[in-house]
């Protein structure tokens, strides 16, 4: 599909869409708002290490970046699957994930600076203190880039440092994140949200231009964070492949025979000896031989 293909979406009352397609049939999106918890089991996670700036609230901002983990990997929506309206062939459930920190200081500095921005919920800005992102990367057919659904996460310090402890001693079993979210939509009735079923979940295509590749992201909050811990790590490392192969030394439990080197070393040492034992030889005879003609002319 044509990276700028746009289609016509009209707002209807409540904030609801409606979108027509080719065939003439028309479609409406009702706005999610909160009104029920979007679900994502994590499938694989691995731990990096960025780098942030650390700063307090009111104080100006450090010039040095500072060491922070990071967790990323790939999830499972709970729902049918998401995708843009107008696109359905960009349907998917799995989603990546990106896990980073946010200090308690960091937190009232965003709301703080989305206060004097003056932003709201209405707004297409998405809010600095909102820690929950789910939006799509539009693939960049030029460098081998696919498109990609991604889930991002700013949590405490502490969170993520159990989660990471977690995932490097092997005892990450399972990892279920809830997420409230604005500015998605679903073609759900009612009476699927009343009873929880599984859901189709849209982001909207681009404000104003409708372009469907590049979608508006919707923007929430962590309402619920469920991690398990077993003897053995269920949640694998999805680039570990990444990773160039690590060098393997390998130690025999028995001594082994000698190298060429030190067979050389040995020989050499032999040789010496030889030659040092040839020296002694002959410097003896010598004497011998003088002390054998001194004898013979003293008895003449």
């Amino acid at each position: 599909m044509d990276r700028e293909r746009t289609v016509q979406i009209h707002e209807e009352k409540e904030r609801a869409l409606c979108f027509v397609d080719e065939a003439g049939t028309s479609h409406t999106y009702a706005l999610l708002t909160s009104v029920r918890t979007i679900y994502v089991n994590a499938t694989s996670l691995s731990v990096s290490e960025g780098f942030g700036r650390r700063s307090g609230f009111g104080e100006p901002r450090p010039v040095q970046l500072t060491p922070r983990r990071l967790v990323r990997g790939f999830g499972t929506l709970c729902d049918k699957g998401v995708s843009v309206i107008g696109d359905l062939e960009n349907k998917t459930n799995r989603i990546a994930l990106w896990i980073r920190t946010r200090t308690a200081d960091e937190h009232a500095e965003a709301i703080e600076q989305s206060r004097r921005n003056g932003i709201n919920d209405r707004g297409t800005a998405v809010p600095s203190y909102c820690d929950a992102i789910l939006g799509l990367t539009t693939a960049d057919w030029e460098i081998g880039n696919k498109n990609e659904w991604w889930l991002e996460l700013f949590v405490s310090e502490s969170t993520v440092d159990s989660l990471a402890d977690a995932i490097l001693n092997k005892r990450a079993r399972s990892l279920n994140i809830g997420v409230g979210l604005r500015n998605i939509y679903t073609d759900a009735g009612p009476g699927e949200l009343d009873f929880g079923e599984p859901v189709n979940l849209f982001l909207r295509p681009s404000i104003g231009e409708g372009y469907v590749r590049r979608p508006e992201v919707a923007y929430g909050y962590v309402e619920s964070w469920s991690l398990r811990f077993s003897g053995t790590a269920e949640l694998s490392d999805p680039f570990e492949s990444e990773s160039p192969p690590s060098p393997q030394i390998s130690i025999s439990g028995e001594p082994g025979g000698p190298s060429d080197t030190e067979r050389v070393l040995a020989a050499l040492e032999k040789l010496t000896a030889g030659v040092g034992s040839l020296r002694t030889t002959v410097i003896r005879l010598a004497w011998a031989l003088a002390a054998a003609l001194l004898v013979f002319l003293l008895i003449r």
